[in-house]
């Protein structure tokens, strides 16, 4: 099974690719999901695309609303498009966002409409930690924490769904053998992020 990954030197697709042979189509090797013509070129070579190429969280999109649009629901669209156009499956990265009135909950919420229409799936990640790079990312639970930058956010009080990395992957991976639809992607279990920086320096999950 011969799987792409828009957006793959991405957190989560850095940490997918430790799990799943893929290709990474990323616009930073000048790979570019609003060039129709070479995307196309990218999908048709596999028999999955794993959409996670996106404007991501809800203050990068606030800062640029209109290149959150286009990026993210043009380019979910061309990718919808062409995998149906193809008969490629298609597994969309979506987000527990789109239950918050923000720009990036309202691309997402419409990237998941686009690619039911064309017959893919939907995943409504919560919030992603561990694994790979995830220190290195500026919205990461952890470094916020770390950072004091929490003084809006309950100072760390606040408590959330926080899913691993490692099972955002295996449930990627899943999703290969799922019908169209959108599913939820949690661990189903809310904890503080100051639970959650004890847990991790604890060393009680893995990093």
């Amino acid at each position: 099974m011969r799987v792409l990954v828009t957006g793959g030197e991405g957190y989560i697709g850095s940490n997918l690719a430790q799990v799943v042979d893929c290709e990474q189509y990323d616009i930073t090797n000048g790979h570019d999901i609003l060039n129709r013509s070479q995307l196309e070129r990218a999908i048709i070579k596999y028999d999955i695309t794993v959409h996670l190429a996106a404007i991501s969280g809800i203050q990068p999109c606030d800062k640029v609303p209109p290149i959150a649009v286009v990026e993210n629901i043009i380019g979910t669209k061309n990718v919808a498009e062409l995998c149906k156009l193809h008969n490629k499956k298609m597994v969309f990265a979506s987000s527990q966002a789109v239950h918050k009135q923000s720009m990036y909950g309202l691309t997402k919420l419409i990237g998941e409409r686009i690619v039911s229409y064309y017959g893919g799936v939907s995943l409504r990640f919560s919030n992603v930690w561990g694994g790979l790079d995830y220190l290195k990312l500026k919205d990461s639970a952890i470094a916020r924490l770390n950072k004091c930058t929490f003084e809006d956010r309950g100072h760390g009080e606040e408590t959330r769904d926080f899913i691993h990395v490692d099972d955002v992957c295996k449930g990627i991976v899943a999703a290969f053998n799922y019908d169209s639809g959108v599913y939820d992607l949690k661990s189903g279990i809310s904890i503080s992020i100051n639970e959650l920086i004890e847990r991790f320096h604890g060393g009680e999950f893995r990093c």
